[in-house]
């Protein structure tokens, strides 16, 4: 079991802003505030001071690991000695190797006896974020081939939540429109809609 403690640095799309008491931060995806106590004020600030310019102050992990539930940080690589339990990537390893997400899912269905039945269609052609980026992210320091799976995670998860961030605005967008559409060709915003609820009827059910 290792017990070395967790290294956090915040997400690049995380922004931090400190008002008197009041810690703010935001993300694409998440905004929250907390406030600060009188006697941590001067440290909080020297550290997100520092983080905006690109350097790491002494207490970071101190504040980044406050909000180390929310989904805001990258856990970075742990440097230790090769341990069990770590990924090892090396080109017959079939979940590194997946070219496509179809792939990976067969993989992993024939694994956990998952259904393959009308799957293909649900699923997108090519990943949406790049294998050689977490990769070369999650590589322990000083190692060849060993990679954190914390680490490794926790940069997928940013490039996840940005891509449902962006989902999330055009939706909003759609939404927009459609309130627009209603005011000057009703009958078009009721065609409009009766496809959109039977294509959500259809998700429920399929």
């Amino acid at each position: 079991m290792i017990s070395e403690q967790l290294t956090y640095s915040p997400y690049m799309s995380l922004k931090f802003h400190l008002d008197n008491d009041t810690l703010a931060v935001s993300s694409p995806w998440l905004d929250i505030s907390v406030k600060i106590d009188a006697e941590n004020i001067n440290w909080v600030n020297n550290v997100i001071t520092e983080h905006s310019i690109g350097r790491r102050a002494e207490h970071a992990n101190q504040l980044f690991s406050f909000f180390s539930k929310l989904p805001f940080l990258y856990i970075m690589p742990r440097n230790v000695n090769p341990v069990p339990g770590y990924i090892t990537a090396n080109k017959n390893n079939k979940i590194l190797s997946s070219t496509k997400p179809l792939d990976f899912f067969y993989f992993i269905s024939d694994r956990l006896n998952l259904s393959q039945e009308k799957i293909d269609a649900r699923i997108p052609d090519n990943f949406e974020w790049s294998e050689n980026d977490v990769l070369e992210f999650s590589k322990i320091p000083n190692s060849d081939n060993l990679y954190g799976p914390y680490a490794a995670y926790t940069h997928i998860r940013e490039s996840r939540l940005l891509h449902q961030a962006s989902k999330s605005q055009e939706s909003q967008q759609f939404l927009y429109f459609l309130e627009g559409l209603r005011s000057w060709n009703e009958s078009r915003f009721f065609e409009i809609m009766a496809q959109v609820m039977s294509q959500q009827f259809y998700k429920r059910v399929a």
